[in-house]
């Protein structure tokens, strides 16, 4: 402000001062020309010392993340070990062994861990040996984003790590499917199966639902406690808190849906379970009930997000008051 003043340049700005208001206001501006000079300058300025700072203290700007790891391919498990082994010996690898966490927990769709030090995570190995996200959310605590078969590779890591493991289903759960060669999925074909209001998937306070790591969807400000499905398909995995419930549709798509943020730390109080893992299932029938008002209490918050997993782009049709069991909100073509 104090150099345009002193080389007597007189310009108008609105408060984002850019290139338009630059333009517009060109001809009855005193030195224009000038000030672009000025702006060149500065430009330069700041590349120099940002540039000079990021690579002087090595810090991992968008694009300058650790690609170079060496990643073991885990598309030929190690003979004798199955999916989940190999990639829970690779994430505890990626992590930095043994030694460096504490603690392994997971909630529906992510590992929870505690770590001594943040720094020999390695995020890009993570990711390439099959984590869809990571999350640092203070200097112990790592999250990564695994998606519905997340249990199984929690309890190879605490066979792994040496804490004891809970029983691990007797068959291994379908692998997501691929929204190519499935068929449509009308807007008959899906009802509502939270009543409330529906609100798009990134306004969810949850990155992983929020950026669509585990798929597209939509979540619901549930104005009633109750959840019916929302296909005719099989329940493939319920969460054993309670709290979510992965369904395969007659068409091939697999839908989670996550009761609520953060209420896997209440470990199924407030929940009321109405079905089992192999059930087939009808749209409109009754899942699980809860309790509203519990939850709202306890729990960061009671949405409820409704992801298609794996499926990168949904076409929600209405974003409103709803009823349970109402039709026309969703298709895929």
């Amino acid at each position: 402000m104090w150099l345009t003043s002193m080389l007597g340049i007189r310009d108008g700005f609105t408060f984002s001062a850019g290139g338009i208001d630059y333009l517009l206001n060109f001809n009855i501006a005193e030195k224009p020309l000038l000030l672009l000079l000025i702006g060149v300058i500065y430009a330069v300025i700041y590349f120099v010392v940002f540039y000079g700072l990021i690579k002087a203290f090595n810090l991992k700007t968008p694009g300058r993340e650790d690609d170079t790891e060496e990643a073991a391919d885990v598309s030929a498990p190690e003979t004798g070990t199955d999916k989940y082994e190999q990639m829970a010996k690779l994430f505890i690898t990626d992590i930095g062994g043994k030694e460096n966490i504490t603690a392994i927990d997971n909630c529906a769709t992510r590992l929870r861990l505690n770590v001594k030090d943040m720094t020999q995570v390695k995020d890009a190995a993570l990711k390439k040996h099959g984590a869809k996200g990571v999350m640092k959310l203070n200097k112990t605590n790592l999250q990564i984003i695994v998606g519905t078969e997340v249990e199984f590779v929690a309890d190879a890591m605490k066979r792994l790590d040496g804490i004891p493991a809970g029983s691990a289903p007797a068959e291994e759960p379908a692998s997501p499917v691929e929204q190519k060669g499935l068929a449509p999925l009308t807007d008959k074909d899906f009802v509502v199966p939270v009543e409330g209001t529906i609100i798009p998937i990134t306004e969810v306070e949850d990155a992983v639902f929020s950026q669509k790591m585990m798929g597209d969807g939509f979540a619901i400000v549930p104005s009633k406690g109750s959840v019916v499905s929302p296909v005719d398909g099989e329940i493939i995995n319920i969460f054993p808190t309670k709290h979510a419930i992965g369904i395969r549709s007659v068409q091939g798509y697999e839908i989670l849906i996550h009761v609520g943020l953060d209420t896997v730390q209440l470990n199924g109080e407030g929940f009321n379970l109405m079905v089992e893992e192999g059930q087939q299932v009808s749209k409109g029938t009754k899942l699980l009930t809860f309790d509203l008002d519990f939850i709202a209490g306890k729990a960061s918050s009671t949405v409820t997000p409704v992801i298609f997993t794996d499926l990168p782009k949904l076409n929600v049709k209405k974003l409103e008051q709803v009823k349970q069991g109402e039709s026309g909100i969703i298709s895929i073509d």
